[in-house]
């Protein structure tokens, strides 16, 4: 991509775009904070129901991810994909580190459910944090099978696969209900 064919695609001539960012680096790097901030978002709205127990709340994080992928590809690429291999996206220390804050900050809010379901009784005891990782890394990865095409050919639809995800997640961490 080129900043040629981004500013043709908006509508811009180069030169706007230029008075905006120094380089398509700098773009890519403000839609994935932008991005992130959408998904944060979607992310609260759908936990902050009344009456949601914890895991509920972690469904509703899934499914706010899965959603937020149907509804902003473009972020998601920006976010997931196109900066990859890419050494100077890095190089930016100051919006790599606001990045890096933000994508902790999202997972403090998993973390922070998965420790009021340990309140609550309704997950055992485990390490918050790592479990948060382990749970983002899990929907993020069976996107990437969506956005590979990889869903295809195995004939699961990416709802299908990430409730399967969901199932064997509370399997391991989820306290048996007491009748």
């Amino acid at each position: 991509t080129t900043v040629e064919m981004i500013t043709a695609a908006v509508g811009l001539s180069p030169g706007a775009f230029y008075l905006y960012f120094q380089n398509k680096l700098e773009i890519y790097r403000t839609l994935n904070a932008v991005g992130i901030d959408i998904l944060k978002d979607k992310i609260q709205q759908a936990t902050t129901w009344p009456g949601l127990g914890a895991l509920s709340k972690l469904s509703a994080v899934a499914a706010a991810s899965y959603r937020f992928y149907c509804d902003y590809k473009e972020y998601y690429q920006v976010m997931a994909i196109l900066h990859l291999g890419q050494k100077a996206f890095f190089q930016d220390f100051e919006m790599v580190s606001l990045l890096e804050q933000k994508s902790i900050e999202l997972l403090q809010v998993i973390a922070a459910i998965i420790e009021e379901g340990q309140t609550t009784g309704e997950i055992r005891p485990v390490d918050s944090w790592k479990t948060a990782v382990a749970f983002w890394g899990m929907i993020d990865g069976i996107i990437l099978l969506e956005v590979r095409q990889n869903t295809t050919f195995v004939k699961l639809s990416l709802d299908e696969i990430i409730k399967q995800m969901i199932a064997m997640t509370f399997s391991g961490i989820a306290l048996p209900q007491k009748p």
